[in-house]
């Protein structure tokens, strides 16, 4: 599912004014952060890719070199946080989730989305996938973590190119 649908059925509920502070983790060449700039919110972005965060300044993104396993931010700094396609990259996600726990505000959410394992893409497999869970185990991860999940939905991908289908979990969390 393209960010922008699922973003923009985010930030009709949770608006600019009322949650302003963005965490992208992972944030890549900017594609999100572009997109949560566009919409009036005030994103930071974290990677551990020193040529990304040059691309990303080069752009006028607010991007740090960072590990999202210790993040070098104050205690509930974000209303936001999106970590879509990187949980499966911590070779510790519980302490990962609980870092995130850390930086998030009383009223904020997390958006993760993560693969599912055992489809045609073998996410499993992945040299760089450290942690793909069922998502029983996310689940159960994640309520360990102290977090209550809002909304759960699968983002079934299928067409020409992958018959076979491939599969993300996506989850909405909330501090316990």
């Amino acid at each position: 599912m393209p960010i922008e649908k699922v973003f923009g059925e985010i930030s009709q509920q949770y608006i600019p004014s009322e949650y302003p502070n963005i965490l992208d983790i992972g944030c890549g060449s900017g594609v999100a952060l572009k997109i949560f700039y566009e919409k009036g919110y005030s994103p930071i972005g974290i990677t551990i890719n020193p040529k990304e965060v040059e691309i990303c300044k080069a752009k006028g993104y607010d991007v740090r070199l960072m590990d999202q396993s210790f993040l070098e931010f104050e205690d509930n700094k974000f209303n936001i946080i999106w970590a879509r396609h990187v949980l499966e990259h911590s070779i510790m996600p519980y302490f990962t989730l609980l870092e995130l726990k850390r930086v998030l505000s009383d009223d904020g959410f997390i958006y993760v989305e993560v693969p599912a394992p055992d489809t045609v893409f073998n996410h499993q497999n992945n040299p760089f996938h450290f942690s793909t869970l069922t998502k029983s185990l996310w689940i159960a991860l994640m309520n360990q973590a102290g977090f209550n999940i809002i909304r759960q939905f699968d983002i079934p991908i299928v067409n020409d190119e992958i018959p076979d289908g491939d599969i993300y979990w996506s989850f909405i969390l909330k501090k316990k």
